[in-house]
């Protein structure tokens, strides 16, 4: 396969965000409140073990949601859990937002995490999108948690109060064991538009997946994004620091051509560091996607690699394509989604007619789902077994009574633009 240097050079685009765009980690963020940058170990501290204090970092770099995002990075929530006279607290929170005060955003201290209202502190970001990593318990505002466990929940618009069931999965909780062992805690969080996903890992474990307008929210695809912590009676010393290594691939051109009865699509990545492998994705709906094909990576290497992969089972109507990429440890990532619009003339057969697993059943796939058809299936004596209009994708035809032999399906669409006759077998 050809690639023109106008084209790769044209066409480069990354998986991911790189947080290497600024000369150094501290000009990468804004600080707020009480919260520092710690040159020795590179890490933001949120909070110090220090009572009724709250700390906010945020990127320099606005998020672009309609694009892929994703983001690696490590908070530790302190040692303080309840074992001594400090239960520890009170929490960190990631958030997307449009607040007006942008850089300078910052919520209230205590239980709302410097994220959201609390008393005559009237200022929590709005409007917002986040997650709590909540370690303390606060019998108003938190789920009802059995010894006020550590959870991890959605919150929006500085309110990060448990109301149960909502909308998009907010004021769902998840237990999450004990986060104030004085340990980092791997945090991965992935955006992929068109679909609205983020799905958030912790230690390599996907523990939350919602499906949110952000954009449509707030109120802009570019969104301000960061942290923020606090303490109040009961405190921790808590901190991020951000993962500046290199993120799995650096994906070039990906795109797809239409041929009769297939689709080629072709990708190229100019490095990949410990890339297991791709999984091609196909939405016919625009909402769902599904795998369509497995593809083994480069695994680590700085040299350019091209890949390709053909749909031979089309549909008429807009596909949509992405590929999902794995490291070894199964980590994931997304690419932007491509559109390929499939016409009546791309393909070579209106239908396909094909085995069943159950015994005695065969299938009738229509490419043309969008009209309605009508199916006549006759034997070698012109003899008609079947007579009937079609809607929808597929059908099943039931052979019982069939003889073995050679059949015909004769298929025309009501709108007049197609008529075709498939033989097929029957044994």
């Amino acid at each position: 396969m050809n690639f023109s240097r106008r084209s790769i050079e044209r066409c480069i685009i990354t998986l991911t965000i790189f947080l290497c765009t600024f000369p150094s980690l501290s000009a990468q963020f804004q600080t707020v409140g009480r919260a520092a940058y710690n040159t020795a170990n590179s890490t933001y501290t949120l909070t110090q073990d220090t009572c009724h204090i709250v700390g906010a970092v945020w990127s320099y770099a606005k998020a672009d949601l309609s694009q892929p995002f994703e983001v690696d990075f490590e908070l530790n929530f302190g040692s303080n859990n309840g074992t001594g006279i400090n239960d520890g607290g009170d929490g960190i929170t990631f958030v997307f937002h449009n607040d007006p005060r942008g850089f300078k955003t910052m919520g209230c201290s205590g239980g709302v995490l410097g994220y959201g209202n609390k008393n005559s502190c009237m200022s929590g970001i709005s409007p917002s999108i986040g997650w709590e990593w909540d370690t303390h318990s606060n019998s108003i505002l938190d789920p009802p948690l059995a010894n006020g466990a550590d959870h991890l929940m959605c919150i929006m618009d500085g309110d990060i109060a448990y109301t149960g069931q909502g909308d998009f999965g907010f004021g769902q909780y998840q237990n999450i064991g004990e986060l104030e062992n004085g340990q980092p805690h791997k945090i991965r969080i992935t955006w992929t538009p068109g679909i609205n996903e983020v799905n958030i890992y912790m230690n390599r474990v996907l523990r939350r997946t919602e499906r949110v307008n952000i954009a449509g929210h707030i109120g802009t695809n570019m969104a301000y994004w960061g942290w923020t912590a606090s303490t109040w009676g009961e405190t921790n010393l808590q901190t991020v620091k951000v993962n500046t290594q290199p993120f799995p691939i650096e994906l070039g051109d990906f795109y797809g051509e239409k041929f009769q009865d297939e689709v080629q699509l072709s990708w190229l990545t100019m490095s990949e560091i410990n890339n297991d492998y791709f999984v091609v994705e196909r939405s016919i709906d625009g909402q769902a996607f599904e795998a369509i094909g497995e593809i083994v990576g480069a695994g680590t290497t700085e040299d350019m690699q091209i890949y390709s992969f053909t749909d031979r089972d089309l549909r008429i109507g807009t596909h949509q394509y992405r590929l999902r990429q794995v490291d070894f440890d199964g980590v994931t990532s997304y690419s932007p989604v491509i559109k390929i619009s499939i016409e009546a003339t791309d393909l070579s057969t209106m239908a396909v007619i094909y085995p069943n697993q159950t015994p005695d059943v065969y299938n009738l796939l229509l490419k043309d789902s969008r009209h309605s058809h009508h199916l006549t299936i006759f034997d070698l004596q012109g003899r008609i077994l079947l007579d009937t209009d079609l809607e929808g994708e597929v059908h099943q035809l039931l052979t019982h009574h069939w003889s073995n032999g050679l059949y015909f399906a004769h298929i025309t669409s009501t709108n007049g633009e197609g008529e075709e006759q498939i033989k097929f077998v029957v044994d």
